[in-house]
C-alpha cells in the first residue's frame, strides 16, 4: 500500500516505522509526512507525542478526533522544506473532503530538535475551499 503522505514509497517503508515508534524522523519533513499519515488514520497518540510547547498546550485531542471523524484526507503537497541546525520549517498543502466539500489546509509548520528528536512547535495556517 502506498504511503498516506504521498511520498511515492510504500507505507511500510515510509511513515509506518515512525508512527509505530520503531524509528525517529530525521528531518522536519519526515516528521511532517508522518504526522499527516497519522492524521489520515486518526492516530492521535502519535500526533500528541510529536508536539511540544505552544502547539501541545493548545491541542485539544477530543476536538481533533471529533473533527477527523467527518474528514477524509485526500492529498499532501510539500511546497518547501528548510532546516538550519535545530530548527526547521515545512510549508505544505493538505487537501481533504469534509461534509461533501473539498477543502485544503495550507500551513507553514515550525519544528525544533531537542534530545535528538524533531517536534512540531507551531504553525501559521491558511485554509480554504476548492
Amino acid at each position: 500500500m502506498a504511503c498516506y503522505c504521498q511520498s511515492g514509497i510504500r507505507y511500510s517503508d515510509c511513515c509506518e516505522a515512525f508512527i509505530l515508534g520503531k524509528e525517529t524522523p530525521q528531518s522536519p519533513e519526515q516528521l511532517m509526512r508522518s504526522r499527516y499519515s497519522a492524521y489520515a488514520q486518526h492516530l492521535f497518540s502519535y500526533i500528541v507525542s510529536t508536539m511540544t510547547g505552544e502547539a501541545l498546550m493548545a491541542f485539544d485531542v477530543h476536538e481533533a478526533k471529533k473533527w477527523a471523524e467527518t474528514a477524509q484526507w485526500m492529498g499532501l503537497n510539500i511546497e518547501s522544506s528548510h532546516t538550519e541546525k535545530d530548527e526547521g520549517f515545512v510549508t505544505f498543502i493538505a487537501s481533504y473532503q469534509r461534509k461533501g466539500h473539498m477543502s485544503y489546509l495550507k500551513e507553514r509548520s515550525r519544528f525544533v530538535k531537542g534530545n535528538g528528536r524533531w517536534l512540531y512547535i507551531s504553525g501559521e495556517y491558511f485554509s480554504g475551499v476548492f
